[in-house]
């Protein structure tokens, strides 16, 4: 990782975080547009785990899983080729 720019860095990692959680980015936002600013924090339990109202949703959890397993190998991925010289 140190052969590679700061710049270079935070930009994968920011676009792994937005691969993360873009379904939590998409509720908040969702929540924010409709003025349901009471319904955030069940509306973020409920999108990044799949549980809601005591209920576990396993699509939605796995859906969630799939999205973080993702990202984490995009992540190891594209730090990998950013060592590499671009001529």
């Amino acid at each position: 990782m140190a052969r590679h720019p700061k710049a270079t860095t935070a930009a994968i990692n920011a676009a792994t975080l937005l691969m993360a959680f873009n379904q939590e980015i998409e509720s908040v936002a969702n929540n924010v547009r409709n003025g349901n600013w009471q319904s955030i924090p069940k509306d973020l339990l409920a999108t990044g785990t799949g549980i809601s109202n005591g209920h576990i949703d396993s699509t939605q959890a796995a859906i969630s899983v799939a999205s973080k397993v993702g990202a984490y190998a995009f992540n190891k991925i594209a730090k990998h080729f950013a060592k590499f010289k671009v001529m």
